[in-house]
């Protein structure tokens, strides 16, 4: 198998699903999902509609049309040195599905689950321990406590006036 132009057609195929994806996004706004697949044998109107648990979206198809290259390149290796065509077939198809389904499954599983979880828990307790709590701290001794003390200060002076002034209307008899 020539590595340098399985890995250039790779390169080709990512690019060009890539460049036509953001293309249409740029001009529909939105990349399509796949939510069913329809299954039809023949060209009679009977067919099969498997409706899939979560849509899969077509930008995982410049990520997944390079294992195909990659696939084909590699029956084609083989069909070269002379193997059987029923057994490049079957070890084609499911080398495909398989490896394409589990890779993508596993790998899309794995990864967004654990770099979405960690970064989003580490982020969120850096920010509250490190950034938050001091701006509380801050916020309570430049806002708050200055307030509570101008507040106990004042009532202070409210019940200082309010004692004077009882003081004051208390008739002479009782003194």
């Amino acid at each position: 198998m020539n590595w340098k132009k399985t890995w250039f057609w790779m390169g080709v195929t990512a690019l060009v699903f890539g460049l036509f994806w953001h293309i249409w996004h740029i001009f529909a706004g939105e990349i399509p999902a796949v939510r069913e697949l329809t299954m039809s044998v023949g060209e009679e109107e009977e067919s099969a509609i498997w409706t899939l648990p979560f849509a899969v979206s077509h930008s995982w198809d410049m990520l997944v049309a390079p294992l195909f290259v990659l696939a084909f390149s590699w029956l084609q290796s083989r069909t070269e040195e002379g193997t059987d065509e029923n057994d490049i077939l079957v070890v084609g198809r499911v080398f495909g599905l398989g490896l394409g389904l589990v890779v993508g499954l596993v790998v899309g599983l794995v990864v967004g689950l654990v770099f979405g979880l960690g970064f989003g828990l580490g982020f969120g307790f850096n920010c509250g321990i490190f950034w938050t709590m001091p701006l509380g701290a801050v916020f309570g001794a430049l806002v708050i406590l200055p307030n509570t003390v101008l507040l106990i200060v004042l009532m202070g002076l409210r019940e200082a006036i309010r004692g004077f002034s009882k003081s004051n209307k208390t008739a002479p008899s009782e003194c």
